[in-house]
């Protein structure tokens, strides 16, 4: 049901709540006919990887949105 569609995964390193290994092995499950992405956010904790790299992340979220929109 996902296969095509585009996914972006963010986990912070320093997530206390969920091992990054769940974020890789989700992204591993997508199906390699989708538009994947996992990034990984350096001193990212849960829920805070924004605060983490306020730029970057406006960045990468808003590269991912219009490349998936042209897909």
């Amino acid at each position: 049901m996902i296969e095509g569609r585009s996914v972006f995964m963010i986990h912070g390193t320093k997530d206390r709540r969920f091992p990054i290994s769940h974020s890789k092995r989700l992204h591993e499950r997508v199906p390699e006919s989708s538009h994947k992405q996992l990034w990984l956010v350096p001193d990212g904790r849960h829920t805070e990887c924004y605060d983490a790299a306020p730029t970057e992340y406006r960045e990468r979220v808003l590269a991912f949105l219009e490349r998936a929109l042209t897909l």
